[in-house]
């Protein structure tokens, strides 16, 4: 009887389709720290399935047209509250392809610091009725001048 020593096999740790679909689509616009920050994990495993990724031929170099990092400005916030709808409307990615000339992280801080459950209402506007967003749930009109009739003068 010959006595063989054990295999060393290496663990190769599985990594969630999800995440590297989510690697793969924030690998152009986004540094390794923004990934992390996004997924909620350390830089290692972002690196891990980078490399990954470079094994398999996909290219890892961020776009040189990719939009650069900056706070939203007044239209982007109401275009991603609205999208986003408490929850209910757009998820994280289908709102960084809709909202492109923002930054993923940008679209991330805003919904983690400003869109909580208590940050932004989404309601219907009083006047009109069409939906909106507001910071504060005592905004009953979209806009200053809605629900306001203006009386024609006779003369």
């Amino acid at each position: 009887m010959i006595a063989t020593a054990p295999e060393r096999r290496s663990v190769v740790l599985k990594v969630d389709p999800a995440f590297i679909a989510a690697v793969i689509f924030l690998r152009r616009a986004c540094s390794v720290n923004d990934m992390a920050a996004i997924l909620g994990c350390d830089r290692k495993r972002v690196l891990t399935v980078l490399a990954r990724l470079a094994r398999l031929g996909v290219p890892a170099a961020k776009s040189a047209d990719g939009p650069r990092y900056r706070p939203l400005g007044r239209a982007q916030q109401l275009d991603v509250v609205t999208l986003f709808n408490n929850g209910r409307g757009l998820d994280f990615y289908a709102l960084c392809r809709v909202v492109r000339d923002a930054h993923p992280l940008a679209i991330f801080v805003f919904l983690r610091n400003d869109v909580g459950p208590r940050g932004w209402w989404m309601r219907p506007c009083a006047g009109c009725g069409e939906p909106f967003a507001t910071p504060r749930p005592s905004v009953r009109f979209c806009e200053s001048g809605c629900g306001v009739q203006v009386e024609a003068e006779y003369a």
